[in-house]
Order: C-alpha cells, then structure tokens, then sequence
C-alpha cells in the first residue's frame, strides 16, 4: 500500500481548479488546507511536506503555512502561477 501523500492530493486538487480557470489559491487556503490539516495526522503532513521540499521540517514548524508553499512552489514549477 503506498504511502499517503496529502501535498500530491492538494496539487492535483489545485491544478484542476486552475485548468477549470477557478482560483485555485483561494479554494487552497479557504477549504482545501483547512480540511486536509483537520484530518490527516500532524507526522503524515511533515513527512510529505518534506518529501517535496527535500528538507525535514521541525517540529514547531507552522504545517498549514509549509503545506501551502509545498503546493504553491510545485504550482509554479508546473507552470501555474
């Protein structure tokens, strides 16, 4: 069974937004973020946030603020910005 991987989740949610001309920033930070930080475990989102970054977050490290610049970074690396 693979792994969890709620910033690939977050990212494919944000790019269908953006390909549906939606503002997919907004839809981030309003509902996507807050559903996603409420429900996955604190340890699953730093290991995934850390696979993306490349870097292991500490633990007093704000999650939701590192999860949404996870997502905007991979957005502008695909060309979304």
């Amino acid at each position: 069974m693979n792994a969890p991987d709620p910033v690939g989740e977050l990212i494919l949610l944000a790019r269908g937004a953006a390909d549906a001309d939606r503002d997919w920033r907004s839809r981030l930070r309003r509902d996507w973020l807050p559903r996603v930080v409420a429900t996955v475990p604190r340890a699953v989102l730093a290991s995934a946030i850390a696979d993306w970054q490349g870097e292991t977050l500490a633990g007093d490290a704000d999650i939701a603020g590192q999860l949404e610049a996870a997502v905007i970074a991979a957005m502008a690396e695909q060309g979304y910005d």
